[in-house]
């Protein structure tokens, strides 16, 4: 590596999958080279935000409420631009569990991840549906979740809206209830996290690194099967066919007709407030100093 190449290690939020391929396509390509940067996946790793505070990477996709819940402990993180902005959380059920409205979730059990967040949003979902712990049974879940619900331990589980298409290939056809359609406000839901220092001393590098991406986007917009084939061969546990699908879910939620990347710091507000109300935050924050649009091109 020069002297005049930047390294980005980005630590990714989950297994490289189709939502990645904006990186992946920009790097095959040569784009990051060419703009003087060394780019780096890395697979996602415990404690990610404390590495980026850290500085054993440059950059973490991450969830903006962990970045407000971890700010008295991690100062110097800010979010430098959004990678899925739209808030693909909700509820999934097997349609063969006669399970088709909201309405029907009553007196049945309902499996959620330890989030902070993913509780207080079930709040809501179920208060807009006037549905109460009187009439549902709510159970913790981990990552075994869609392996328990196909095996019938519950009836319904939270999840992201991009991942249905891995539960369908298992020839299950599912419904699913979003969040932001009952009653809870919409937000980005993964955003590129840095450390403010190495982000402020790196600026350039960095608004090159969203070009490139950019650029990649347009690229993984073109691709056909043999792209697709081609990004999935490096990825563990990957299928092509299963990745297009996941990528048609994903891609507006990318690219939502808007400006690429960017915060919307009104939904962020919002989704603080949620945060707060519940107790998870003991005070509020300037969110316009946290989620940043200023390296973006």
């Amino acid at each position: 590596m020069s002297d005049t190449t930047t390294r980005i290690r980005v630590l990714l939020d989950w297994d490289a999958d189709a939502k990645h391929a904006i990186i992946w396509a920009a790097d095959q390509a040569g784009l990051f080279g060419k703009n003087g940067l060394k780019v780096e996946m890395v697979p996602p790793l415990p404690q990610r935000l404390e590495k980026v505070h850290a500085g054993e990477v440059e950059l973490a996709i991450n969830y903006p409420h962990n970045i407000l819940l971890m700010r008295k402990e991690l100062p110097n993180l800010i979010s430098v631009g959004v990678l899925v902005k739209t808030n693909p959380e909700g509820l999934f059920t097997l349609k063969k569990s006669g399970i088709d409205t909201p309405k029907d979730l009553e007196n049945k059990t309902i499996a959620i991840g330890w989030s902070p967040l993913g509780r207080s949003q079930i709040k809501i979902f179920l208060d807009y549906h006037d549905l109460t712990d009187k009439n549902i049974k709510l159970i913790p879940i981990g990552r075994k979740g869609k392996k328990l619900l196909l095996a019938g331990e519950f009836d319904a589980l939270n999840g992201v809206q991009y991942a249905n298409p891995r539960t369908e290939r298992l020839g299950h056809e599912i419904n699913f209830f979003p969040y932001i359609n009952s009653g809870v406000p919409n937000s980005a839901f993964l955003v590129f996290t840095g450390q403010k220092d190495w982000v402020n001393g790196n600026a350039e590098a960095l608004k090159r690194f969203f070009s490139c991406i950019k650029e990649g986007l347009s690229l993984v917009k073109e691709w056909g099967y043999d792209e697709w084939e081609a990004y999935t061969d490096t990825l563990e546990g990957r299928n092509r066919d299963e990745e297009m699908a996941v990528w048609e879910i994903t891609l507006p939620m990318i690219d939502d007709g808007g400006d690429l990347f960017h915060h919307n710091i009104e939904e962020i507000r919002k989704l603080q407030d949620i945060l707060y109300t519940d107790g998870m935050l003991e005070t509020t924050y300037p969110v316009e100093e946290i989620f940043v649009n200023s390296y973006l091109t």
